[in-house]
């Protein structure tokens, strides 16, 4: 008990960084006009007056929220105070969007899963919406003073992903004053962005039944007619079954489900169900039929043999993957990556191929071979791929499916032209020891339910899936949103390939995609906009969410770059190095270094000139440690003054691995 207590004591130290506070719940405003004079808003929650959101920069217009609960409605307002009226009458002119001139931004994350909604009000009443599944209310009124806006956001509102929500909800609300280039926040940014979920303020007291708001969204999403399939891509599977769930009002007797597949236009297999039920399932044999892309079609057929209702969807049929005896045998064992049997801690970065207007294969294997020598000289046992540059596939898929980014474009058409793809690339990191972690281009947002984009994937991963050295699929990047796609991709890849296991990249939405992948990871860059503590929250969360899931892993990015965005410059060596420990400190099994630089680009600019350098040996350290950390009985982890301290046993000796928060430095024990 003694170690469960500790840990549980260092997270809730953790989570205790960001403000909690209670709301109300009153009688809601008789209309949402703008005027704050209703007495509702005197018996509201206040917030502080906010605080700039880049540290040590001082506010000059004030700005405070007020929030309460209605029995169905958030209801939340402003008051945001100005020195001149003069360029707000201007903008109630002249606005053409919420982020032209002076606005407030209210962030929402309904149940503590990492996703939010985003409401976006400016002083002339435009609107910008995110993370919403209905309407909600804005009024603003523009007073000699101040301005000030009322917003009604009802609970059915709110787009819900997750099948977990806390009873705190995560809530921020933060002013984009541009016109004196004012940003402030209510709650305390650590990294400079209001989009910083980690820091967003607990909020309790609000009546909402997340879990029940949850099932109306997926009821009225599936829609009355809910037709699904248990595969998509059936390799090795001999029979398939569709599932339909019927809402309706009217009689079902002498009604019949009827599901056949199709080739084409063509019907191949056919059978009929009766009777009617609200759920209702169909299986058909598909052991016999030839490989290839069919169409599973269902309708319900009224007594008089007519077609009241139908739907299909294709699936494909293919080859289960070969028993190369070649290719590694990689699984997930108490949360840590196994390769053929043995433990393996992955050091990956995202791989670029070697630059050049290559003129022949042998040109450009030898560049491509040093390359590689070079990152498996620095520790590194596993890439990222580019994705398309790196990939032998027909041009018109890319063009059709819009999959194709421009930087990947001169790549990918020198690669054409020499021939070479996906499995050069994993010949040559074979020899350096290092494992290929590919990603699909065609499953993107707007691609994955084009019948096309499947078609491009099952062709793609046919080629690629038997590649020996092929570690796991990297589903998406970024995808915090993205719930339901996410699944689908892991699903998938799953399906056509069931022997490795996926991964999904997320900036802070963990328990809404849970379920989304075997490992899941994040990515905090925090240098030089928040402390280093930044990658121990996000570990935490991901240890959370994979809490007594023993077959699911987390893994973090680490900073390796800089130039870029806010982030002005790379982390020092010292940094990186201390970011890596408190990844292990708090139990991650594998990281990323975002990213690999060719040595022209260590610079200081885009990586600090000894960065890499300081891998070689570094790596080799953290590969030392990676088995007993991880492995090991865990005794205490937290925080002991500036030192970030995890206690461990192996093998009946005691340790102890220390990282000092402030100054970078990193130090492992024995303790007598």
């Amino acid at each position: 008990m003694r170690k469960f207590a500790a840990v549980a004591v260092a997270l809730a130290a953790f989570a205790a960084l960001a403000e909690t506070v209670v709301i109300p719940t009153l009688p809601p405003p008789n209309i949402v006009d703008g005027d704050l004079a209703d007495p509702c808003w005197a018996k509201a929650y206040r917030t502080p007056p906010f605080t700039s959101a880049k540290e040590g920069d001082e506010i000059t217009e004030a700005t405070c929220a007020y929030a309460f609960c209605g029995e169905s409605a958030l209801y939340v307002a402003y008051r945001c105070e100005f020195a001149d009226i003069a360029p707000r009458e201007k903008a109630v002119a002249s606005s053409k969007g919420a982020f032209d001139c002076d606005c407030v931004e209210t962030f929402i994350d309904a149940g503590d899963t990492g996703n939010y909604a985003h409401l976006a009000v400016n002083v002339a009443g435009d609107i910008y919406k995110a993370g919403f599944c209905g309407d909600a209310k804005a009024t603003v009124q523009l007073h000699e003073k101040d301005w000030t806006v009322e917003i009604e956001i009802p609970y059915s509102s709110l787009k819900l992903s997750g099948q977990v929500f806390s009873k705190n909800w995560k809530i921020n609300f933060c002013r984009g004053n541009y016109g004196i280039k004012e940003i402030s926040s209510w709650a305390k940014l650590g990294t400079g962005s209001f989009h910083d979920t980690a820091a967003f303020n607990a909020v309790t007291g609000i009546p909402a039944d997340l879990v029940q708001l949850a099932k109306e969204q997926a009821t009225a999403a599936r829609g009355d007619f809910d037709f699904r399939l248990d595969h998509v891509i059936c390799a090795g599977v001999d029979k398939i079954r569709a599932t339909l769930d019927l809402v309706t009002e009217k009689s079902l007797k002498g009604c019949a489900v009827r599901a056949r597949i199709l080739d084409g236009t063509n019907e191949v297999l056919s059978t009929t169900v009766r009777p009617v039920y609200f759920h209702n399932e169909a299986e058909l044999p598909i052991g016999a039929l030839p490989d290839g892309r069919y169409a599973f079609e269902i309708a319900l057929v009224g007594p008089d043999g007519s077609v009241e209702k139908s739907r299909s969807e294709d699936f494909w049929k293919v080859p289960p993957p070969m028993g190369n005896p070649a290719k590694a045998k990689v699984e997930i064992r108490d949360q840590n990556i196994y390769v053929n049997g043995k433990f393996f801690f992955p050091i990956i970065t995202w791989q670029f191929s070697a630059s050049g207007d290559f003129k022949t294969r042998d040109e450009w294997e030898s560049a491509n071979d040093a390359l590689y020598a070079d990152m498996a000289a620095h520790g590194i046992n596993a890439l990222i791929d580019q994705g398309p540059e790196m990939s032998d596939l027909p041009p018109e898929w890319f063009e059709k499916t819009k999959s194709m980014p421009a930087w990947h474009k001169k790549q990918y058409e020198t690669h054409r032209r020499l021939g070479v793809g996906l499995a050069d690339f994993a010949r040559i990191a074979s020899r350096h020891g290092i494992y290929i972690i590919h990603c699909s281009p065609f499953l993107g947002r707007k691609n994955i339910d084009s019948a096309f984009a499947r078609q491009c994937f099952v062709e793609e991963m046919l080629k690629y899936r038997d590649i020996p050295n092929i570690l796991c699929w990297h589903t998406a990047d970024e995808t915090d949103g993205q719930v339901d796609e996410n699944l689908l991709r892991n699903r998938l890849y799953h399906e056509i390939d069931p022997g490795r296991f996926t991964w999904l990249n997320v900036i802070n939405a963990v328990s809404a995609n849970k379920n989304a992948a075997d490992v899941l990871s994040t990515d905090p860059y925090p240098i030089p906009n928040a402390k280093i503590t930044m990658v121990a929250n996000h570990a935490d969360r991901l240890k959370q969410n994979t809490e007594g899931r023993p077959g699911v892993a987390s893994w973090l990015w680490l900073q390796d770059f800089g130039g870029e965005g806010s982030w002005t410059r790379p982390p020092t060596p010292e940094e990186v190095r201390a970011m890596a420990m408190l990844a292990l400190n708090h139990g991650m099994s594998g990281i990323a270094y975002f990213n690999y630089m060719e040595p022209k680009q260590r610079n200081g600019v885009r990586q600090h000139p000894e960065g890499w350098s300081m891998l070689k040996k570094f790596n080799a350290h953290l590969q030392k440690c990676a088995e007993p950390m991880l492995t090991g009985k865990r005794l205490f982890l937290g925080r002991r003054g500036d030192e970030d301290v995890l206690e461990f046993e192996f093998k009946g000796r005691k340790y102890r691995s220390l990282v000092n928060v402030e100054t970078f430095e990193c130090r492992i024990m024995a303790v007598e």
